[in-house]
């Protein structure tokens, strides 16, 4: 049987759980982009966070065997920090186009707010 993993977070994986997805016989997975649990202060570390999706987790995974591929966005939570949301939102076309990204996820709202409508439309 062929399995695909739709949503899992391999940032915050170990190698075990790589090996063991292997076992399994998860041959792909798909990584939405999420909050790390605390702010973002700068748009850098965004694109640090794009950068480690695209290029070390897609290479991390490969090396066990799997196909990793990556939605990214600004989390709803992130919205609310604006101007970084907002010059995070002018990279992400670029980013949409790299090798490894399948879409825009994960996205949404946190506190309904005015900024996060905003970011969300854009």
């Amino acid at each position: 049987m062929r399995i695909i993993e739709p949503h899992i977070h391999c940032y915050s994986r170990t190698t075990d759980d790589y090996e063991k997805m292997t076992l399994a016989g998860i041959e792909a997975v798909i990584e939405p982009a999420f909050w790390l649990g605390g702010p973002r202060t700068t748009v850098g570390t965004f694109t640090d966070y794009f950068e480690h999706l695209l290029g070390f987790e897609r290479q991390r995974a490969a090396s066990y065997g799997i196909a990793h591929f990556s939605t990214l966005s600004v989390n709803p939570k992130e919205a609310n920090t604006r101007p970084v949301a907002d010059q995070v939102v002018e990279l992400l076309p670029a980013y949409l186009q790299r090798d490894g990204c399948v879409g825009l996820g994960e996205v949404g709202f946190d506190r309904i707010t005015p900024d996060e409508e905003e970011i969300l439309r854009r």
